[in-house]
Formats: C-alpha cells, sequence, structure tokens
C-alpha cells in the first residue's frame, strides 16, 4: 500500500503539469468567428443560439430517459453532465487564456474546495442533528484511500498517455471505459447482462466516431492510457462499493463520500502542488487582475458540483450507468467550442454523438425493466415463503 501511495504521488507530481501545455497548444491554431444574426435589431451569436437550444434538448432527454427514476436522479444527472461540459471550457480559461500554468495547484484547490464546502454541509448538518458517518480504519483503507490512489495514478498516466500521443489518441481510447468498468465489475462478483454488455459495445463504437484530429499512436501512450482508465474505472467501482451496504464497509452518503475522497486526494496532490510549485502561484494571485481568481474559483465551484452530483449519480443508477451517461458531456463540450471558439464539428461525429445518446437511453431503459423484473421476482419468492 505504501509503494501504491508513493507511486501516486510522484506520478501526479511528475505528470500533471503536462496538461497545461495541451490546451495552449490547442489554443495556436486561429478558428473562424461565430455566425451572427439580427434578431429584434440585435446582433445574437448563431452557434450561441444553437448551443443554448441544445442544451435544452439534452435536459429534455435526460428529462425523458429518466423520467422513470424521478427528479431525485434526473436533477443530479443534469448538474453532473453541465459541471463536466462546462470544466474543459474553464481549464482552457485557466491555462491558456489566463496563463496561469499551476496545474498542481488548480488541482489540489479543487480538492480544498470540495472538501470545506462538503465539510461545511456536514458540520450544519451535525449540528440539526442529523447522524454523520465517522469512517473506520476498514472502510478507509479498503475503499476511500484506494479509491484516491485509482483518481491520482488516473490523472497522471492519461496526462503521460496524452504526451506520449495526443488529445485525440486518448479521446478514442476513452471510449472503452465502459467496457473497463462493466469487466471489474464482474470481477467484482456484480457480472453485467450481456444485453446491457451489446449496448455498451455499440456506445463504444460511436464514441469512436466522436473524436477527430489526427491520430498519434505510442505503444507507451497506449499502455499508460489503457492503464488510466483501468484507475478510473475501479475509482468509480470502489465509489459504488462505499455507498452501498455490502456489510464489509460503511455505507456512505454522496456528500460524506466526497469529504472523505477530497480530503484524503488533498493530503496527495497537496505536498506535490507546494514543492513542484512552490509559492508561485499565490504570487501570481496576488500580483494578477481578478479575473485569474475568478477563474480560478469558478472551477472549484464546477469541481465539486461534478464530484457531489457524480457521486450521487454513481448511489442511483450504479458506475458503469453512471460513467456512460457522463459520454454526454463530450456533446456539450464540443458544442460549446464551437459556440465559443468557433472550432468546427464534422459530421462523423455528430452521427457518433447520436449514437452515444441512443445508447445511453436504450441501456437505462433495459436496465431498468432487468432491476423491476429482478425486484418482482424477488417478491413472489418472499411471498411463496411466507405462505
Amino acid at each position: 500500500m505504501r509503494v501504491l501511495i508513493l507511486l501516486a504521488i510522484s506520478c501526479a507530481a511528475h505528470a500533471v503539469g503536462l496538461q497545461p501545455s495541451g490546451f495552449l497548444e490547442s489554443q495556436e491554431s486561429p478558428h473562424p468567428k461565430p455566425v451572427t444574426s439580427k434578431l429584434d435589431g440585435s446582433e445574437i451569436s448563431t452557434p450561441l443560439l444553437i448551443y443554448g437550444s441544445v442544451v435544452c434538448f439534452v435536459a429534455t432527454l435526460i428529462v425523458a430517459i429518466f423520467w422513470r427514476q424521478g427528479w431525485t436522479i434526473m436533477l443530479p444527472v443534469m448538474m453532473y453532465i453541465g459541471a463536466l461540459s462546462t470544466m474543459t471550457i474553464q481549464l482552457r480559461e485557466i491555462f491558456a487564456v489566463q496563463e496561469f500554468n499551476f496545474p498542481r495547484f488548480v488541482t489540489a484547490t479543487h480538492f480544498l474546495g470540495a472538501a470545506m464546502v462538503t465539510g461545511i454541509i456536514l458540520t450544519v448538518e451535525r449540528q440539526l442533528g442529523k447522524s454523520i458517518t465517522i469512517i473506520n480504519a476498514p472502510t478507509f483503507f479498503r475503499g476511500v484511500l484506494p479509491a484516491a490512489i485509482c483518481f491520482t495514478l488516473s490523472l497522471g498516466m492519461a496526462n503521460l498517455g496524452i504526451a506520449y500521443t495526443n488529445a485525440h489518441f486518448y479521446e478514442m481510447v476513452e471510449g472503452g471505459t465502459v467496457l473497463i468498468t462493466s469487466a471489474i465489475l464482474f470481477l467484482s462478483g456484480k457480472p453485467t447482462p450481456l444485453i446491457l454488455v451489446s449496448i455498451l459495445m455499440v456506445t463504444m463504437m460511436g464514441q469512436s466516431l466522436c473524436w477527430s484530429g489526427e491520430l498519434n499512436f505510442s505503444l507507451i501512450g497506449l499502455v499508460l492510457l489503457l492503464l488510466s482508465a483501468v484507475c478510473r474505472s475501479t475509482k468509480g467501482v470502489l465509489n459504488q462499493l462505499l455507498m452501498s451496504s455490502d456489510g464489509t464497509m460503511q455505507s456512505l452518503r454522496p456528500i460524506e463520500l466526497t469529504f472523505y475522497n477530497s480530503v484524503t486526494c488533498l493530503f496527495m496532490m497537496g505536498p506535490c502542488a507546494l514543492i513542484v510549485e512552490g509559492r508561485a502561484p499565490f504570487h501570481r494571485l496576488a500580483t494578477s487582475q481578478f479575473d485569474v481568481f475568478r477563474a480560478l474559483l469558478l472551477s472549484v465551484f464546477t469541481a465539486c458540483v461534478i464530484q457531489v452530483s457524480g457521486a450521487t449519480v454513481i448511489q442511483s443508477i450504479g458506475a458503469v450507468a453512471a460513467q456512460l451517461t457522463g459520454s454526454i458531456k463530450g456533446f456539450l463540450s464540443v458544442l460549446g467550442a464551437w459556440a465559443a471558439l468557433g472550432e468546427v464539428i464534422t459530421s462523423k461525429q455528430w452521427v457518433g454523438y447520436m449514437i452515444v445518446i441512443t445508447s445511453i437511453a436504450a441501456y437505462n431503459r433495459v436496465d431498468s425493466m432487468l432491476k423491476e423484473a429482478a425486484a418482482k421476482k424477488k417478491d413472489e419468492c418472499e411471498n411463496s415463503i411466507t405462505k
């Protein structure tokens, strides 16, 4: 376990700093200005109008997909996808526009912000008399700490893999994450039905159409990206187990899980930021305009939303369905880049995202039907026993 912790810290310390260069390089090529149209005498960006319409369409689609589960699931899913889709744009603003080239510090502030927000909420709940779970050693060492290590390793290996290849190759490999998660659940004794696996394979085919640009293949990069996907999937499965009552670990609520995960990751990433980047980020914040602090604070808020809503979605629909549903964020991110930066969306990407969205709806519907059938069969067995 100590070796894994040291590996996670060293990997993150070495690799997280590679991300901003990718963001900076992506800004070098000029993009066409968004087309504008006049409406009642004022100019309105046509891509922004379309983007707003697509956001409303996706929200309506989420309502249609998760209508049976109710608003307790629909709202977290909307928040999760919305926050994921805006995080990439916010990071571009921090690293490329504001040139705040301190990725370790940014990541540490995300963990710090999530820990502070969830910690305050838990403190208020405790003052109001609500029971708060204080994790014991087995829950920490079997669940929380491995999840934090997997998250740190996935972050570092992903950035190292991108350094050996490029972001387009990363997008292609990322499409197989849902199948990896399904395989990890199978190894943990929770197999996914074959019909759902077939839907995941169709989704993977659709995601392979969503990336654009020239691929830069590297065997080392491929291995690193696959390991990153395995670590990311393992983290999702561990979070699912931490929020379920299986008897081996304490059952945590999403807000509690976010707090413990954030604090653990902060103790791993915080020292890396201080050792590698030193006081430079603090000096830059103190001497820069408010725009830098505003962009950083906005990204911290978005990170808090991602972690809390993501944990809620995993608890409600499972790790596989949560990752599958999160694929919609790519659609909104691409549209956001198109609206804000004028980036081009190819017809192949349109087809790919339509396949992904359709697969998400099919997966959720079939999964709900299977769960309802299993619950009905369980009730019939219990009734027959009581008779």
